[in-house]
């Protein structure tokens, strides 16, 4: 459901508003999530975390097992995902134009979403130079050199991450005194809105296209700023949120800091099995 609604941008916002309301319905059926499954994969970003799944599981088992199949799978999958990222940064350019010119958007957000979507596009770039290390377009550099090259390019996806923490940290705020303007009556929950105290942004360019992260912000795309949302809504922001804070700190920041470690302490066994399971969940 979390990846489903990162490429809501891709396929429009009719698909996005349709899982919206499946989830708050709890009324899932697997025809729904057959049809959901199958318009994921037609995307960029649905093919690129069904390749990362299978990429994680290879790791994991690669470190338990210390089978070399795993290994050339984890290797083969790795490259595959460098091709998903050709034009990305041409892509990020545009986001960045998209969320500077986002008049819903405070100030801070504004700052925390441009440094999200700008590491994911240095990190596409510099990766394009890891892609041509892997094809052999650059032999001259030696085993140490590309680690080192590797660690860098990890950097940003660190940068990524904690702009994506502090920026769910503070919805995460808004949105409990959200809740407790709405259980001290909608007179005083709106008194609180009008005061500006309580503001929850509903702008859809914090939606990246090419962004690992939806924001918990933006669930609801028929809210205007100002509005106090509904119920449902309210509920569906807490719960994206939360799934954000927990992905984030609990998969995928741990992984970034697994690759910024020297190949050496990378490559054991049991290393690989823990970041591998991490990433696989995320």
């Amino acid at each position: 459901r979390f990846i489903f609604s990162s490429c809501y941008v891709c396929v429009g916002r009719p698909l996005f508003s349709h899982m919206a309301l499946v989830s708050v319905g709890g009324g899932r059926s697997l025809r729904d999530f057959w049809i959901e499954s199958v318009m994921l994969s037609n995307t960029l970003i649905g093919r690129d975390k069904a390749i990362r799944a299978w990429q994680y599981l290879a790791r994991m088992l690669y470190g338990l097992t210390g089978k070399e199949l795993f290994g050339n799978l984890l290797r083969l999958l790795a490259v595959s995902r460098k091709t998903l990222r050709f034009y990305k940064p041409v892509k990020v350019a545009k986001a960045v134009e998209d969320i500077l010119g986002d008049k819903s958007l405070d100030p801070v957000d504004k700052a925390l979403t441009v440094a999200e979507v700008s590491s994911d596009g240095f990190y596409s770039l510099t990766d394009h130079l890891a892609f041509a290390q892997r094809m052999g377009a650059l032999p001259s550099l030696s085993a140490r050199q590309v680690d080192n090259l590797d660690r860098f390019i990890e950097v940003f996806w660190v940068t990524e991450i904690v702009a994506v923490m502090c920026r769910e940290l503070r919805t995460f705020r808004r949105l409990r005194l959200q809740e407790g303007a709405e259980a001290c009556g909608n007179n005083a929950g709106k008194s609180s809105l009008k005061g500006g105290a309580v503001r929850v942004p509903s702008s859809e360019t914090l939606v990246a296209p090419m962004a690992a992260y939806p924001s918990s912000s933006s669930v609801d795309g028929n809210e205007k700023p100002g509005k106090q949302p509904s119920s449902n809504a309210l509920a569906e922001k807490k719960r994206l949120n939360l799934i954000l804070l927990l992905k984030a700190f609990v998969c995928d920041f741990p992984v970034a800091l697994y690759f910024l470690f020297p190949a050496a302490v990378k490559n054991r066994g049991r290393n690989r099995a823990w970041a591998g399971f991490c990433g696989l969940i995320a």
